[in-house]
């Protein structure tokens, strides 16, 4: 899902900056001072700029306590952005605008040609920008992607500003397609994946040697990056890293009670592995809406948070997962990018790991922050100011809290089986 809202076509913006009336709500033509100009509310009557009050006393400028109170740098109607009355009472209009926010990130609109992205470093960081250099770096424009990327690193916070890509999504159009021209974004997007795909790696890792987060199995699924477990840059590195969790799903979801019966169960897990290898460029986050077209060609491919050197598998895997227009516009597109990906060969492959079949839908392991001062619970969010009292939840993981994941006590639910049974059995 991407930050930017293409539906509209993300067209270039004009700004006449002459012009605030055309440009923000709430601002309007006022009525032009004759004489001396003063500064409003100094002089007897009304001198609001707008040009609306019918006496004195409506006049928000009359030179009275609560005019002085707009000139206070204290008095903030905005806690987002630190916007004061004093700020409202100046010239002065912001030329950045929030564009979208998802999780604790923030899109912000820099004019015609750029967007700032605002983030915390919670991991992730920097992984968009260093895939977009590394992409520019082998590929060149042979892959749709945003002209240009810049990262400010500043942490705990991190910047990107980059170039806004022209188009609509692909999603926000799909619906208006013919058969032809389904088939041509298909035909381009296998000649993308083409091209990524000619980019391997030895092992599984980002485009700087770091661990991906594992987001192939998600045995303990948040929803987005940073994920609870990695993928190892072994096979069996990986299943390491799963070995508890996937313990404990089996344990539950066979009610086992014999530690030999779980490591049988356990080895089916491991002896089920695909060949991993070779390990491609991949998206892993591809849908219809992190593809812009315009005129029937992909202008870019946006959203490359999660990319980087996955299993042979992934990307389809991935795709497979999010449904609906997204896996049926893919479906015309796997075979013809490489034999492994067609259906009997992928299938056979993949979904026969037994860890798809080990894990729990629900399954969640136990989460602590790393560092004893960050407040796991999150944070509630009050109301926005008294006229709109809406209010919020802040994700502990989303402001960049670091947890610590540890899987469930299978040994103490494996416990619990054979009580049971005991029970069952004195009965």
């Amino acid at each position: 899902m991407p930050l930017v809202d293409y539906e509209s076509g993300n067209p270039p913006i004009k700004y006449d900056y002459r012009r605030p009336d055309l440009q923000y709500k709430n601002v309007r033509p006022g009525q032009r001072f004759e004489g001396a100009r003063n500064p409003p509310g100094t002089a007897p009557g009304c001198r609001c700029l707008a040009s609306t009050c019918k006496t004195e006393e409506e006049c928000p400028f009359r030179a009275d306590e609560s005019f002085l109170k707009t000139f206070s740098r204290e008095n903030e109607l905005c806690w987002a952005c630190g916007w004061t009355i004093g700020c409202q009472s100046r010239s002065y209009s912001p030329r950045l605008k929030i564009m979208h926010v998802r999780y604790n990130i923030g899109l912000w609109d820099l004019g015609s040609h750029w967007v700032l992205r605002d983030y915390p470093d919670d991991g992730t960081a920097g992984n968009g920008y260093m895939t977009h250099v590394y992409l520019r770096e082998h590929l060149g424009r042979k892959i749709p992607i945003v002209e240009e990327m810049r990262l400010f690193p500043a942490p705990p916070i991190n910047f990107t500003v980059e170039s806004r890509a022209q188009g609509k999504q692909l999603m926000a159009i799909w619906h208006t397609l013919s058969r032809r021209q389904i088939r041509n974004y298909q035909d381009q997007m296998v000649d993308i994946l083409k091209h990524m795909r000619q980019l391997t790696a030895p092992r599984p890792q980002k485009v700087n040697g770091d661990r991906l987060g594992d987001c192939l199995t998600c045995i303990c699924d948040p929803g987005h990056p940073p994920w609870c477990v990695d993928i190892g840059f072994t096979d069996e590195e990986w299943l390491e890293n799963l070995a508890g969790d996937i313990r404990w799903c089996l344990v539950a979801r066979h009610g086992i009670a014999d530690p030999e019966v779980l490591e049988e169960r356990f080895q089916e897990v491991k002896d089920t592995i695909p060949d991993n290898a070779p390990f491609v460029m991949t998206h892993a986050d591809l849908n219809l809406t992190n593809i812009i077209v315009k005129d029937d060609k992909i202008e870019a491919i946006v959203d490359w948070e999660m990319a980087g050197f996955y299993p042979w598998w992934a990307e389809r895997f991935r795709v497979m997962k999010t449904g609906g227009p997204t896996e049926r516009f893919f479906r015309g597109v796997w075979d013809r990018v490489h034999p492994d990906l067609k259906e009997d060969h992928y299938g056979s492959k993949v979904y026969s790991w037994k860890v798809f079949e080990a894990k729990l839908r629900n399954y969640e392991g136990e989460h602590e922050p790393e560092d004893p001062n960050d407040h796991p619970g999150g944070y509630v969010r009050g109301p926005f100011c008294r006229c709109h009292p809406a209010g919020g939840y802040i994700n502990p993981r989303d402001a960049g809290v670091r947890m610590k994941h540890t899987p469930r006590d299978w040994r103490k639910l494996m416990k619990e089986n054979q009580q049971r049974r005991e029970v069952e059995k004195r009965r």
